[in-house]
């Protein structure tokens, strides 16, 4: 079987407050490989491969395929399989705690003397790598962003329907954001009562589309909230290609 390597970069938060809930991942091509990117828009940091809870890939026909993780420094390499059609991560990126002197340490609450507010942040990504991939919800994923047609075959400014999904079932007033990387200052769209919502597909190249959403914990400890946020990346094809 062909194998080819998947470096994975997901940062660490480096403790900047404000951002827990607003960093994703990704998958983007860099260096002739496929990275994936953690970060805040066009930023990414080193990271713990550590926090990477799970790692799922599927064919064109929705088998699932072995996927191989080499753990390195300050990131992790995956290798899949070369019929690998669609790719999906589940990073859980702790807890982080606000001191009463505004820093941010990533440990829960329970064992901050002097803890402000706390959340418990998890990343989920899901990653289409060919056209006609196997598209289906995820069992790893918590929130995730499914889109209804085939994203790889949308050409750049043409339209994409998702639907947002939270432990299986749509989610009403989700905010999307159709280009994470680029504009994500953008206004979101917000998806309907089917937890639908059809954004423009930005780019001739790579596209993340994104969406948070914060479930409470009241009584928790060591958290206030859990704090989700998905992606769904894919990248079109050069027109030149």
């Amino acid at each position: 079987m062909k194998l080819r390597a998947v470096v994975i970069g997901l940062a660490l938060l480096g403790g900047v407050a404000g951002t827990a809930g607003a960093h994703g991942v990704w998958l983007a091509e860099r260096y002739g490989q496929t990275l994936l990117v953690y970060g805040h828009g066009a930023a990414d940091e080193p990271y713990d491969p550590a926090k990477i809870k799970s790692v799922r890939a599927v064919d064109l026909s929705g088998s699932e395929v072995a996927v191989g993780v080499a753990t390195r420094d300050r990131h992790a390499a995956l290798e899949l399989p070369e019929e690998a059609g669609l790719v999906a991560v589940h990073f859980d990126n702790g807890y982080w705690t606000k001191r009463a002197d505004g820093s941010w340490v990533n440990e829960p609450r329970s064992v901050v003397p002097d803890a402000q507010q706390a959340g418990h942040y998890v990343k989920h990504l899901l990653a289409v790598l060919k056209p006609g991939a196997s598209i289906a919800p995820q069992p790893d994923l918590v929130l995730q962003i499914l889109p209804l047609v085939d994203p790889l075959t949308v050409a750049a400014d043409g339209a994409l329907p998702v639907r947002v999904l939270l432990d299986g079932a749509p989610l009403e007033g989700a905010k999307v954001i159709a280009d994470y990387v680029n504009r994500a200052d953008d206004p979101p769209i917000v998806t309907d009562s089917k937890g639908e919502a059809t954004v423009v597909v930005r780019n001739q190249g790579l596209n993340v589309i994104a969406v948070a959403h914060d479930v409470p914990t009241p009584g928790d400890a060591d958290a206030d909230k859990i704090g989700h946020f998905a992606t769904l990346s894919f990248t079109l094809a050069d027109k030149g290609d």
